[in-house]
């Protein structure tokens, strides 16, 4: 494992860390850990990014969870940020293989797995922290490795039960957003048109491009870039496309400096 230590502007006692680790898995996976070490660990929290992003969507959350005990561990799922591969197979991006990542992580690190209440050596609990995307992973994890962890906390994404339904109070509307007829600029018409070949060579046509379209500022020059200005309502991908309507690049959200990235 290589490590980079950089310490936590907004506290002393908070240090933060940027680890790489083979997992068994097959996966050369970047973390950042935050941790204080001048206290008892209360509990290890995994801290699961959606899409686009990677471990510096949780950068606040580390720095304030950390100074209060609990052990902050942010990947970069594979296929993101700075862990490799990236792989070329659909196949390879499973919610289980995915798991098993974090499981692995988990693993190399000597986590142990969720004691029973009898045990006397007390053993900090795990819990999974998923944001978009990443919230589909938590609930994966705790149905799939419950024995693995303490808790879930998820943002964004509510528990659905696997099996699809056809019906439109079914238990997970997945079949009904797939098959229904097309809705001009429906806000979740991304997740149709990402099932298409159309969409990867859309996104890897111009990296730069869709990384500026999709994590853009909020002026109102990024605004008027992406046709908000004259629509009144905020962009949304369409069936059509992603960036349907967006012909000047708008500027990125932030700016990597050493100021805001550990």
């Amino acid at each position: 494992t290589t490590t980079h230590m950089a310490e936590s502007s907004s506290s002393s006692s908070s240090v933060i860390e940027h680890h790489w680790v083979k997992l068994p898995t097959g996966v050369d996976l970047h973390y950042v850990q935050a941790w204080n070490p001048s206290i008892p660990i209360k509990a290890t929290l995994l801290m699961i990014h959606g899409f686009p992003d990677t471990w510096y969507g949780w950068r606040h959350q580390l720095r304030s969870l950390s100074k209060h005990g609990y052990r902050c561990l942010a990947p970069d799922m594979r296929g993101s940020g700075e862990t490799t591969p990236v792989f070329t197979n659909v196949s390879a991006y499973s919610q289980r293989n995915i798991c098993e990542d974090m499981v692995a992580l988990l693993d190399v690190l000597l986590i142990q797995e969720q004691q029973e209440e009898e045990e006397e050596e007390e053993v900090p609990p795990v819990v999974v922290c998923g944001h978009d995307w990443g919230g589909m992973v938590v609930w994966n994890m705790a149905l799939h490795f419950s024995h693995r962890i303490a808790g879930v906390v998820s943002f964004v994404t509510p528990f659905y039960p696997h099996k699809k339904s056809t019906t439109a109070k079914g238990p997970n509307p997945w079949k009904k957003k797939e098959t229904q007829p097309k809705k001009h600029n429906d806000r979740w018409d991304y997740q149709v048109y990402f099932q298409q070949d159309a969409a990867q060579k859309e996104l890897e046509a111009d990296c730069k491009r869709t990384i500026k379209c999709l994590i853009r500022g909020n002026s109102a020059k990024d605004k008027q870039a992406e046709g908000e200005a004259v629509r009144g309502t905020p962009w949304r991908p369409t069936l059509d496309g992603m960036y349907h309507g967006v012909n000047v690049l708008p500027n990125f959200l932030f700016h990597f400096t050493s100021t805001n990235v550990v």
